[in-house]
């Protein structure tokens, strides 16, 4: 049904198509009560009385309502009219983070590593509200012209509960979905860890600097759960590591020189201003009704006597440490 033009709940103005995914198409739109763009995702006429695909579309609401953070698309709202159900988002002006390696080609390591350390941001407040994302991907990665990553579609997202269970249907993408998504064993939240791995690896595909984020992918990656990084924050920290060791070390090897020539400077000063403070001790130094007496120099703390004759013939003395550079 060509949904171009028509308007949702007397509220959306569809005005283009931007997506469309296994079960649902999504549209640019005019959110006509707020006077602001919005993205429309609407559930496949075929589906709408499929129990399961309802159900399903309807976790995915839940499942992104629940997350607020700068790296997951919010969501405005949700409804069904005349059978056709639909999720209201917040529309974001960019491409796919596969659209944008396809276009871009290389990608310097540093770049990847921070498009990562974003996506690692996602995925944590997902996980942090119980929520398995189970398709992550650069297709469902989008960002903007800035670099902003946020991580979308929630379709076959699963609410984590206290029972464990296996998927019995076949979910995910072929390259990045993990054996336990093919009813080998239970799914957690290192499914998603498996995920982000091969992500990683698509981001570094065409980089000559792959060995850097290579270990990271791997052990992302590995078939058994229990040899990867067993959370979000784990995987969180090695890629910060990652990133910090290779941005800063030539700047810590510079601080480094910087430092030695500073000291190498100070002790030579330091030698230079003792032996010329040892020609003034005991000095009187005048100048109209001021005189200063030094008394000695130790360490560089030069002690001295400071006066001043004051006009009914009184005399007010200063006794007094400072550092001072005589020349």
């Amino acid at each position: 049904m060509n949904m171009i033009g028509k308007e949702i709940d007397g509220r959306y103005e569809i005005l283009e198509e931007i997506g469309k995914g296994g079960m649902a198409h999504v549209y640019k739109s005019r959110d006509k009560s707020l006077n602001r763009l919005v993205a429309v995702k609407v559930l496949k006429e075929d589906y709408k009385d499929d129990k399961e695909f309802v159900r399903r579309f309807n976790v995915e609401a839940q499942a992104a309502a629940s997350l607020s953070n700068p790296h997951i698309v919010s969501i405005y709202d949700v409804g069904c009219e005349n059978g056709m159900h639909y999720i209201v988002m917040e529309y974001i002006e960019g491409e796919t983070l596969k659209e944008y390696i396809d276009r871009v080609g290389v990608l310097p390591w540093r770049e990847a590593a921070n498009y990562s350390i974003q996506i690692c941001e996602g995925i944590e407040e997902a996980h942090n509200n119980s929520v398995i994302h189970r398709d992550i991907k650069p297709d469902n990665i989008i960002m903007n012209s800035e670099g902003h990553i946020w991580l979308i579609d929630y379709d076959i997202a699963r609410i984590v509960n206290n029972e464990v269970r296996k998927d019995t249907t076949v979910l995910g993408t072929v390259g990045y979905a993990p054996v336990e998504q093919f009813g080998m064993m239970p799914t957690d939240y290192k499914t998603d860890i498996y995920a982000f791995g091969a992500t990683i690896e698509q981001l570094m595909k065409y980089s000559g600097e792959k060995g850097r984020l290579l270990g990271i992918a791997q052990k992302c990656k590995r078939l058994d759960p229990m040899q990867r990084y067993q959370s979000i924050k784990q995987l969180k920290r090695a890629m910060s590591m990652q990133f910090i060791n290779g941005v800063t070390i030539g700047l810590t090897v510079l601080i480094l020189c910087i430092a030695i020539v500073c000291c190498m400077f100070v002790m030579n000063l330091k030698t230079h201003i003792e032996n010329r403070y040892d020609d003034y001790i005991g000095t009187w130094h005048n100048d109209s009704n001021v005189s200063l007496e030094v008394l000695s120099v130790d360490n560089n703390i030069m002690t001295f006597n400071l006066k001043q004759q004051q006009n009914n013939g009184g005399i007010y003395s200063i006794n007094t440490v400072s550092y001072t550079h005589l020349r």
